[in-house]
């Protein structure tokens, strides 16, 4: 287990985990109207948090696009690690 540390590599994860939640939407033929996203940390001690979460209302969908970052430029992931 790693901490990601660069916005990009974060995005990536993102990307990844948006596209597998929109697939089991798509399975079970439902929509998602709320995005909540948990953060922890491989090592909590050494980042001084044990982590956080955020949520956020979105039109209802099970499209991958529209849970993915890249639909939500203005939301930028949060990194408190410094560059390793």
């Amino acid at each position: 287990m790693c901490d990601y540390t660069q916005a990009k590599e974060i995005k990536v994860v993102l990307s990844e985990i948006a596209d597998q939640v929109a697939s089991r939407l798509r399975h079970h033929q439902v929509q998602g109207e709320v995005v909540i996203v948990g953060i922890d940390y491989a090592d909590a001690e050494e980042a001084g948090t044990s982590g956080f979460g955020v949520q956020m209302k979105i039109y209802p969908t099970n499209h991958t696009d529209d849970l993915s970052p890249k639909k939500r430029p203005h939301v930028q992931p949060y990194n408190s690690c410094p560059d390793h």
